[in-house]
């Protein structure tokens, strides 16, 4: 005789399946895309198209067409005409970070100053879906010496004229290798066939602007790597839902946070308030809504999640939860979570968890996460363990990570719990044209306590640290209060 739980097992196995094939088949279709860019070099008699040997006369076209841009930017900085010079951005530009505006005054007051010039070398065209793009190495000079670095630059049509809709630019360290071996690697293949000229181009930046630059990326990376969950809707820790009494069928939580980050000077504090509302709606089904409003300082974002619990026999329950983040550089743009939760053993006092996340964001990066684990429900100590494999693109860079729960307590009085996550953080590094792979340490460690003062009322806080190797820490408060009713 077949029971409810074998009925639901084969619809797990079948879902599973089908998670995995979405996977492959986003890797196939970024294969397939990449395969259609095309790249040049700046010899215009020479122009050729990746995978081939000699392009078309449009792409000869192109490269001469982005290279007379080019020129054409340097002599309008060199008059220092700033009407001249900003009619080469579109009005939605950015450049490292500043808007159309703040770029404009920006190149008012180095005008005014009387800026000094630069070069850009072994300069490629990458034709993209999304525009043209420029890349090349960077030299500025100035009253302290040259500073080499690179530079990326975004071009778009507008009424048939080229535009800047993005400029990039990076210092000289662990980019520079890795666009030198890329060149390198391209032009061994054929793609790019000749040494690129120099071109005189006003790119100017600080130093420590651009190191803040890396730093902010390894930032906006380790979160995207999925190695420590971050930003999860309703900030789930246990694997079963703390479900309530049964006379009572809503609770509201209200907490903040605040985060302290190291190096202080370039990521400053993070603040955010978040409110969330359970009901339970019947016996079998708890489902939530949370709005959380953050403050960081690249700019303020808010975050909006739903979600549910549901149990669908003795044996079988899951979660699911939705969330969308405004634009921003560091909130999702939109994530889906689903749990499988099958309780086993003779008392079902063991749960296994099989779960699934995607992840888009507001610039080109996708997540794509499988986790499995095992929580233990021994009384009143809850054991919990759980391993992540995330797919980061693009690159398809693979990670893992792995995280250890310890809880204690029962509803209704107290609840106290400590949490235990490393792995490594794989991302591809998109802040300048030449990608580079990188591969780094993480760990996280909370210690959270949930108290009731009451039969319908109660307080709760966290305390939090995560370390990302050779990029930042970070040190978590999190107070908060409760009310059933």
């Amino acid at each position: 005789m077949r029971t409810l739980s074998n009925v639901f097992l084969p619809t797990l196995q079948e879902i599973l399946t089908g998670f995995i094939a979405l996977l492959v088949a986003c890797c196939l279709l970024a294969v397939a895309e990449a395969g259609d860019k095309k790249i040049y070099s700046s010899d215009t008699a020479g122009v050729s198209q990746a995978g081939n040997a000699h392009g078309t006369g449009d792409d000869a076209r192109l490269s001469e067409e982005a290279y007379g841009f080019a020129e054409q930017l340097t002599r309008a900085y060199k008059e220092g005409d700033i009407d001249a010079y900003i009619s080469f951005y579109s009005k939605s530009a950015m450049e490292n970070g500043m808007s159309y505006a703040q770029i404009r005054e920006h190149y008012i007051g180095l005008f005014k100053s009387g800026a000094y010039g630069c070069s850009i070398s072994n300069v490629t065209i990458l034709q993209e879906s999304d525009g043209i793009k420029l890349t090349g190495i960077l030299a500025v000079s100035g009253p302290d010496g040259i500073h080499k670095g690179i530079v990326s630059m975004t071009l778009m049509r507008e009424n048939g004229d080229l535009k800047i809709i993005s400029v990039r630019r990076s210092e000289e360290g662990k980019t520079m290798p890795a666009l030198m071996r890329a060149m390198e690697t391209a032009r061994a293949s054929g793609t790019v066939e000749t040494e690129q000229p120099s071109a005189d181009m006003a790119m100017l930046d600080k130093p420590a602007e651009t190191e803040q630059t890396r730093l902010i990326q390894a930032m906006q990376a380790a979160e995207r790597s999925g190695a420590v969950e971050m930003e999860q809707p309703a900030k789930k820790t246990m694997t079963v839902p703390q479900f309530l009494s049964s006379e009572r069928k809503n609770r509201l939580e209200l907490s903040g946070t605040y985060e302290y980050l190291h190096p202080h000077g370039d990521f400053g504090d993070w603040k955010n308030i978040t409110a969330t509302l359970y009901r339970k709606e019947k016996p079998d089904l708890t489902w939530f809504v949370q709005l959380g409003a953050h403050s960081r300082k690249e700019g303020e974002g808010m975050l909006a999640a739903a979600g549910a619990y549901k149990d669908w026999t003795k044996s079988l329950f899951t979660y699911t939860a939705l969330s969308a983040g405004t634009n921003s550089e560091y909130l999702p743009q939109f994530r889906a979570d689903h749990d499988f939760n099958l309780r086993i053993g003779p008392e079902k006092n063991f749960v296994w968890v099989v779960g699934g996340t995607y992840i888009q964001y507001f610039d080109i990066h996708r997540d794509y996460i499988l986790s499995t684990g095992l929580s233990a429900y021994l009384g009143k100590w809850v054991a919990e363990y759980r391993v992540f494999r995330n797919i980061s693109d693009p690159g398809s860079q693979v990670s893992y990570s792995q995280s250890f729960g310890l809880s204690y307590g029962e509803d209704g009085r107290q609840w106290t719990n400590g949490k235990f996550s490393f792995g490594r953080q794989a991302y591809l590094a998109t802040a300048i044209e030449t990608p580079e792979s990188v591969n780094n340490n993480s760990v996280l460690a909370t210690l959270g306590h949930r108290r009731w003062m009451g039969k319908d009322y109660g307080v709760f806080g966290e305390l939090s640290y995560f370390k990302l190797s050779h990029s930042y820490q970070k040190y978590g408060t999190t107070i908060g209060v409760f009310k059933e009713f």
